[in-house]
């Protein structure tokens, strides 16, 4: 998984509009190179049409996790 490769921590949740909502904390690259490859990502993995990147509160997540 790239999270793990890159050590990033937080959650991915799919939303009821077809959206995805990620929350990723690291090291700054590696949040960026994060977002790069996903953003990157070929179907039928997913498609990305429109992102949000905002900095948000650390919330010391210790894996990273699909929520449901």
């Amino acid at each position: 998984m790239v999270a793990d490769q890159l050590n990033i921590k937080g959650i991915v949740k799919n939303q009821s509009d077809g959206s995805v909502y990620i929350e990723a904390q690291g090291d700054p690259q590696a949040v960026h190179s994060f977002a790069k490859k996903i953003i990157a990502s070929p179907a039928p993995s997913g498609r990305v049409s429109n992102y949000n990147i905002a900095d948000n509160k650390i919330k010391n997540y210790t894996s990273f996790n699909v929520v449901y």
